[in-house]
């Protein structure tokens, strides 16, 4: 995703890693299905997930060009 998909116009993505704000203007900490927040003063967009017995957890950290899954 971070190098360019051919599933997301750049646009699409832009908006699904936006951290966006209630209609009071406080910052959700969620976009289009992620998670937006800072570790280590980093920018990660995350997603958790979970079926019978199994989980799953993709973070991405843009500044760095790293995805951890």
């Amino acid at each position: 995703l971070m190098a360019g998909s051919t599933l997301l116009k750049p646009e699409w993505l832009k908006k699904a890693w936006t951290d966006y704000k209630t209609s009071d203007g406080e910052p959700t900490g969620y976009g289009y299905g992620f998670e937006i927040d800072k570790h280590s003063g980093q920018t990660r967009i995350s997603h958790t997930g979970s079926w019978y017995g199994t989980s799953t957890y993709i973070a991405i950290y843009p500044q760095r060009k790293l995805s951890v899954i």
